[in-house]
């Protein structure tokens, strides 16, 4: 059974409405409208819409989707969905990272999961890494990530997008204005002291943050940075 198929025994068995988003370069040839079967069409058209785009922000901020759980399957299709750069890209452009980071910001912990898991792959294109540098989402990251009361997992998810947030400000272009990953000292101090109280998970991923930041155009202030935090934390043991 395809994935089509699916949808529509999907459909048929729950008896609920869906929207299915085809991704414009998913289908060979691109003419996905001639591809669905009639019987698809036909037999889910009274429950549910098959289009070609759907601005993400809307679609998961929408009164109508309901229920978080619904919040968070469409998270959950965004974190494990195989994405092409453009993809990424466009889901940003659309809106999509204020919606995860308001998911992020629940206090149930499946829901961090899943929204920081999409984050984690969304944020792998620089692009979408500077975006969030620019609205600020390190913040919210670096809280979950210091918070004791964090799952593992979760901490795992963050402390990877942190990483990524990093490889984005050494991307940067020497001509453009550099940004920064962590504004202040007291930032720097709190991400560099975990380096000794976390798993080997977390610790590589700090560790890859710093080495990414070392080579930005901001390294020197950033080398100052760690300097400063040795001197007040000691040193890092492993």
């Amino acid at each position: 059974m395809g994935p089509a198929h699916g949808v529509l025994a999907w459909s048929h068995k729950q008896q609920t409405r869906f929207l299915w988003v085809i991704w414009p370069d998913s289908v060979a040839g691109g003419d996905w409208e001639t591809k669905i079967p009639v019987e698809i069409s036909e037999g889910t058209k009274e429950r549910g819409y098959i289009v070609g785009w759907a601005p993400p922000e809307e679609v998961l901020a929408h009164r109508a989707v309901g229920s978080a759980d619904v919040k968070m399957t469409m998270a959950k299709t965004l974190a494990e969905m195989e994405l092409t750069d453009s993809n990424k890209s466009s889901l940003f452009e659309e809106g999509a990272l204020d919606s995860l980071l308001h998911l992020l910001s629940y206090g149930d912990v499946k829901i961090k999961e899943v929204a920081a898991k999409a984050l984690q792959n969304l944020s792998s294109l620089p692009k979408n890494g500077s975006q969030m540098l620019r609205q600020g989402a390190e913040a919210l990251l670096l809280d979950i990530l210091c918070r004791h009361t964090s799952s593992q997992t979760l901490r795992e998810l963050i402390a990877t997008t942190i990483m990524h947030l990093a490889m984005s400000t050494a991307a940067q272009n020497s001509s453009e204005t550099p940004f920064l990953l962590l504004e202040s000292e007291g930032d720097t101090d709190r991400l560099f002291s975990l380096i000794n109280h976390t798993g080997p998970s977390v610790q590589q991923s700090i560790l890859q943050a710093f080495h990414a930041m070392c080579l930005s155009p901001s390294a020197t202030n950033v080398k100052s940075k760690l300097r400063q935090s040795k001197s007040h934390l000691g040193p890092i043991l492993v």
